[in-house]
Order: C-alpha cells, then structure tokens, then sequence
C-alpha cells in the first residue's frame, strides 16, 4: 500500500509524499558464485529466482573494478559473465538486477583476495653476516602481500617490503649467528597464506692469507696456498682482473686451498684480487 514520507532537519518536517511499497517486479533467490576472487577474469555467474524475463542489467555497488556482459535473462534465472580487477577492493559489495519495471531485491556479492602464489625467490641463498638488499619473489596474485615469513625465522630479518602483481621485494639481513640450514620461505596477503619455496642459509668460504703474495710476470709457475675457513668443496680460483693468469685445479680442505698459478710474461703489474668459488 501507500505510506508518507517525511524528511526532518532542524526539529522541522518537510512536506509529505507518498510511496508505494509492494513487491519487487524482479524477485532473486539466489546467485552462483556469491564469492569472487580480485583479478577473476570471465566468471560464469548466475542469479536463479522468479520473474526475471525482463532483466537487462546487473547493477553492482561500488562499480568500481567489476564490468558485467553477456546478460541472458529467462523467467527464472539471469546470467552473466563477470570480470573483476586485480585492483578490485575485497569487500561486500550490493547488487540489483534492472529492468524498465524496477529492480529487483538487492542482494549480496563478496570480492575476496586471492591465495597468493610463489614461483622463485632470487637469490634463493645466504651467508651468515650477510645482507640481500634485492631480495625478489615472482609469482602470482602478490599486490595485497603484507609479510615475507622464513620458518624457522631465528636469525632473519626483512625490511622495505614493495609489492606488485607479479614481484614482491625486501631487503633481507641474515645475522652472523644464523644456523646454516634450508629455511621455508613464504608470503602472507589477505587471501591467505602462500605455499613456501626452500631458502638456504649456508656459510660461504672466507679468506685470511695468501702465500706467496706476490710473483713476477713471465716467471715460473706458483703453487699458490690460500688460507681461510669454510674452503672445502670449492672449485675455482679467481684473480681480477684475470688477464694474463691462468688457474690449474684446486685442491681444497676445510681452511687451506692449492693451486697452480702461471703469469704471462705480457701481464701487467699491479695488484689482483682473488676470490674462491
């Protein structure tokens, strides 16, 4: 039936107008899926209810990140294909379906952020003592993320998290008393928790003397000893610049490495620095 309506501002009524109130010229029961994911591409959605013939809108509230096409409508049922944004802001948002005769009941659709996926961490390795200030995960769905987690995460910090769609990047600082071992790395968004990708904390060699620290250019060969800790298992040594030396087979322990070193008669004096790998 007919009721009046009555604004009120300032203690003092305005005029009365009437409104009609009766049933929806569209009625919806229900609607396939009432949940979407951010960044959805083409979803198969469906309303099912009861004169719905005439629908020729779906009317979404905020618009905002969600464009609806396809729109079937038969008596009972409407359907339609939705797109949402990446950038679509997770939440409840209000729904009618529209016709020249009204609007139906409003109904509910919720946007969710999607589950966060990990494909590679760069590097995927560490020293203790050592700080990554470009640490980069790729993958999927990474705008929202909000926390990188290492497990067990003793000995890790992250600072300057960044996130985009595709990437995530932090500078990870790993302390000099870290344990040597593989860590779980994973990232966290609203959507949930990602699955986690091995992260390795091993301790790198380091170099405390070199013996003989110095050769002439064009002489014999040097069998050159390099002292340090953490050397077993290394394979190369490296001078740089490099031109002008070569390198023979590494025989390494735990703290010393030896190698044969041959100077070219055409290389040019100076200081070189030398690495192990």
């Amino acid at each position: 039936g007919d009721v009046e309506a009555v604004l009120t501002a300032d203690g003092a009524d305005s005029n009365a107008v009437l409104l009609a109130i009766g049933p929806a010229p569209h009625l919806v029961a229900e609607i396939r899926p009432n949940s979407i994911q951010s960044g959805q591409p083409a979803l198969d959605w469906e309303a099912a209810g009861d004169r719905l013939s005439e629908v020729r809108a779906l009317r979404v509230y905020p618009p905002e990140g969600i464009s609806v096409a396809g729109l079937q409508a038969a008596e009972r049922s409407v359907r339609a294909r939705l797109t949402v944004s990446a950038a679509a802001a997770p939440g409840r948002r209000v729904a009618v379906l529209e016709s020249e005769r009204g609007r139906s009941n409003p109904f509910s659709i919720t946007l969710q952020t999607p589950l966060p996926k990990i494909a590679t961490l760069t590097p995927d390795r560490a020293a203790p003592g050592t700080t990554i200030e470009q640490f980069r995960i790729t993958g999927e769905a990474l705008a929202a993320v909000n926390r990188i987690s290492f497990d067990p995460p003793s000995g890790i910090t992250v600072t300057g998290l960044s996130a985009s769609e595709s990437a995530v990047t932090a500078a990870v600082a790993v302390a000099a008393d870290a344990t040597d071992g593989i860590r779980s790395v994973s990232v966290t968004s609203p959507g949930g928790v990602s699955a986690a990708l091995p992260f390795t904390v091993l301790r790198g060699p380091r170099l405390t003397s070199l013996s003989p620290a110095t050769a002439p250019a064009g002489g014999p060969p040097v069998i050159l000893t390099v002292t340090g800790t953490d050397l077993a298992g290394i394979t190369a040594l490296r001078f740089s610049p490099s031109e002008g030396v070569t390198v023979f087979a590494v025989r390494a322990t735990a703290t010393q490495a030896t190698t044969t070193v041959n100077l070219s008669s055409l290389a040019t004096p100076g200081v070189r620095q030398v690495s192990v790998s």
